[in-house]
């Protein structure tokens, strides 16, 4: 088997129930792969009856032990599952559920609640109580997941309904009883940014993971409203290698770090973080090295800003915080990755831009230098900007 996540175009339905990762094919056919810590484990089939293999099975959502299928005219039935066994197929008595298939366009679960929203972001949710699904009803409050193809992604964690967009903006809405608080926007890392690319998303606990067509799984850590920057959670034994350069500091009351991860694919993600503990604000710069052994030097620049005490004056609260991720891919990557997984090292420096005397450029070529220093040599064997 593999740690490979949803990568078949058979895959239709990724869910979770507790620590397992619970993918459905067109076929009925169920895989799981359970998680632990930060990590995904060999995939196993579960045993029993087939489950979400009629062409009219539109949503499929979990409740407790239970994997529920909800079908176009809004039937909706249920498994019980029991370890790695799945239950026979039972029907739901009660009302029917997103039954509307022109205007529901998410189901999730919250709780005993059956959530749907529609396109124009109304929200309505049904009781379930053992095998019944009570009538529908309209929460209250703010409308969520209404800005058409914008948003991509509706999730729940917690008593927080979680919308994603396209471009990876997190939103979360509070709900309280019946009542759907206003919108805001999580701060910290983007997630499910990469387009098509990314396929599934998913919540287990305070885990926000996300798919790729390719079989990758990034977890996010939500912590309150932060969603923190991602990590591979089923790295091939050879295949990733992950840095770090931090905490870096400058003159100025500035620090930050940076993460970098690496594939043997040629795909990478780089996450920033900078941060302003003094009174002004601050326009910085992070620029970052990673040098293989061979002597080829990865570069990577990011600009920002940071909010002093003063931006929060009189009664404000100063954006003290920056964090930036950015994905891509180069082949150069694939080439130099031998050299990069047998001890490559990462050199970061950060300054406010008003610092640097040889500007952006000049930073990055201190950078350099030090880089080829630590060889031994007058210079580098080449550089390779991760993003132009």
């Amino acid at each position: 088997m593999t740690t490979k996540v949803g990568f078949n175009p058979q895959d239709r339905f990724l869910v979770t129930i507790g620590n397992t990762l619970v993918v459905t094919t067109q076929s009925g056919d169920t895989f799981g792969l359970d998680v632990a810590g930060h990590r995904v484990g060999e995939a196993f089939q579960f045993s029993g009856a087939k489950a979400a293999f009629n062409p009219e099975d539109r949503f499929v959502v979990t409740m407790g032990n239970k994997l529920i299928v909800i079908t176009r005219s809004g039937d909706v039935f249920g498994h019980d599952v029991s370890g790695r066994d799945i239950g026979p197929a039972f029907k739901f008595s009660g009302s029917k559920a997103a039954f509307n298939p022109d205007q529901d366009r998410f189901v999730v679960t919250m709780g005993n609640l059956l959530i749907v929203t529609t396109q124009g972001g109304d929200v309505f949710g049904h009781e379930v109580s053992g095998r019944n699904i009570g009538n529908p009803f309209k929460f209250s409050g703010s409308k969520a997941a209404f800005n058409g193809p914008a948003d991509r992604f509706l999730l729940t964690m917690g008593n927080q309904l979680i919308v994603i967009t396209r471009s990876g903006d997190v939103f979360g809405h509070e709900v309280s009883g019946r009542n759907v608080g206003d919108p805001f926007k999580f701060s910290g890392s983007r997630a499910a940014f990469n387009g098509e690319v990314d396929r599934f998303v998913v919540t287990m606990g305070n885990l926000l993971i996300v798919t790729t067509q390719s079989g990758d799984a990034f977890g996010h850590d939500v912590s309150g409203r932060n969603v923190g920057v991602p990590s591979l959670l089923n790295p091939g034994a050879n295949d990733t290698a992950t840095f770090d350069a931090g905490p870096l500091t400058s003159d100025l009351p500035l620090g930050g770090s940076v993460h970098l991860v690496m594939r043997r694919s040629g795909d990478f993600t780089i996450s920033t973080h900078a941060h302003d503990s003094g009174f002004s604000n601050i326009d910085y710069e992070i620029s970052a090295v990673l040098l293989a052994a061979s002597g080829i030097a990865f570069t990577f620049q990011h600009g920002g800003h940071v909010e002093g005490t003063v931006a929060g004056l009189p009664f404000g609260t100063p954006d003290r915080n920056d964090d930036s991720t950015t994905s891509g891919a180069n082949p150069m990557i694939t080439r130099e990755f031998d050299g990069i997984l047998s001890g490559a090292r990462l050199l970061a420096s950060l300054d406010g831009k008003d610092k640097l005397v040889g500007g952006v450029v000049g930073m990055l070529g201190d950078l350099l230098a030090e880089a080829a220093q630590s060889l031994g040599k007058a210079a580098v064997a080449g550089a390779v900007a991760l993003v132009v």
